[in-house]
């Protein structure tokens, strides 16, 4: 069981952690929010502005993740609040807006994240 979200970036800002960049993606349901290193990721993928990407969540583990997905990395989900899931991926905050019937997840899960242009 997962959720998987296809969109398009539509923003990529500064934190006010130097090197973490926040990166929104807006899609049928709403507004994703992530914060990733993209300085630290530029070497091996680059996400600009009106690019469109998939983002997907599942409770298992994609054997393939090298060749699947851009980025690849697991969270905790840790809050749903205002029809948003926020899940935290090693200190950093990924936020997604959600329907009711899209969240497959329970607070506490983890969860493996697949990013990838499309």
């Amino acid at each position: 069981m997962g959720l998987s979200i296809r969109g398009k970036i539509v923003g990529i800002g500064d934190t006010q952690w130097r090197g973490i960049k926040r990166l929104v993606i807006a899609h049928g349901t709403g507004e994703s929010i992530l914060e990733l290193p993209l300085d630290k990721l530029s070497q091996h993928v680059a996400f600009n502005v009106g690019d469109a990407v998939e983002l997907a969540l599942s409770l298992e583990k994609d054997e393939d993740y090298r060749g699947n997905w851009d980025i690849y990395m697991w969270g905790i989900v840790y809050s749903y609040k205002d029809r948003r899931m926020y899940v935290s991926v090693g200190g950093l905050i990924m936020s997604i807006h959600v329907t009711d019937e899209e969240s497959p997840f329970s607070i506490g899960s983890k969860v493996y994240i697949g990013i990838r242009r499309r």
